[in-house]
């Protein structure tokens, strides 16, 4: 599970009557640890909503390919250019920013509730803010914030019996920034995603296509890049797609 690119692994440890689910993401540094809750209702679940995990995962791949595509577009259009590495030196503004938020928030919920079970999600807003400056002697200034917000319509078929409010306090558990979750026989739910974040100063590092951003506080980040002329793309690959671009320029 991964908010800028779909993949994660989790462990779950018990300590008497509290549960942790811990989720890593290696490239942003982020660490997300889950309320006690977790145990109580995790069996249940699992037995009731285990089916179509692989069937979706496909889904979200193709969903990815066709939203953002393969190439063939300037190095200017967001979403469709790929990691060519280049020169980052200087300052630079966000100025765009392109996600298939639907598929990525839906890949995080399929691997909380163990399939896709006739869910929708829908983009509701999204953000791309900030500027970086990165100087010769291999150190950076600035700030970023990508996220948003979705919503996610939810059928009885994802509910495992559970009301609204109950599944909206169990995604809490898995890491799912859920609220307002409405509904009796199925439910809507607004989710927000962040995608990354980076801020202050601190180093960083070029090797191919891969740019790293290591802060003196906080997570760093890890992201193919590609900067021709006046424009810089920091994104994320997933296969044949780009799940995620930030354009920024100078």
């Amino acid at each position: 599970m991964k908010t800028g690119t779909l993949e994660a692994s989790e462990e779950a440890r018990v300590d008497g009557k509290r549960c942790y689910r811990t989720f890593y993401q290696p490239d942003l540094g982020l660490e997300l640890t889950a309320h006690p809750a977790c145990v109580l209702t995790r069996r249940r679940e699992r037995a009731t909503l285990a089916p179509m995990r692989a069937g979706l995962a496909a889904a979200v791949a193709l969903t990815l390919v066709a939203t953002f595509g393969c190439g063939g577009g300037s190095n200017d259009a967001c979403g469709r250019t790929r990691p060519c590495g280049g020169d980052v030196l200087g300052s630079w503004t966000v100025t765009d920013g392109c996600e298939d938020a639907s598929a990525l928030v839906t890949a995080q919920i399929v691997n909380v509730i163990g399939g896709a079970c006739g869910m929708t999600v829908h983009p509701v807003s999204a953000f791309h803010t900030g500027m970086l400056s990165f100087a010769p002697d291999m150190t950076f200034t600035g700030s970023m914030s990508i996220g948003g917000t979705v919503t996610a319509m939810l059928p009885a078929s994802c509910l495992g019996g559970m009301t609204c409010t109950a599944i909206e306090n169990y995604f809490l558990t898995q890491g799912l920034a859920t609220h307002d979750c409405t509904g009796t026989s199925s439910c809507t739910c607004a989710i927000d995603w962040g995608s990354w974040s980076v801020g202050g100063t601190g180093t960083y590092t070029v090797a191919d296509t891969l740019l790293t951003l290591s802060p003196q506080a906080g997570p760093g980040v890890a992201k193919d890049y590609c900067a021709t002329g006046a424009a810089l793309h920091l994104m994320d690959v997933s296969g044949a797609g780009i799940a995620d671009d930030v354009v920024l320029a100078r």
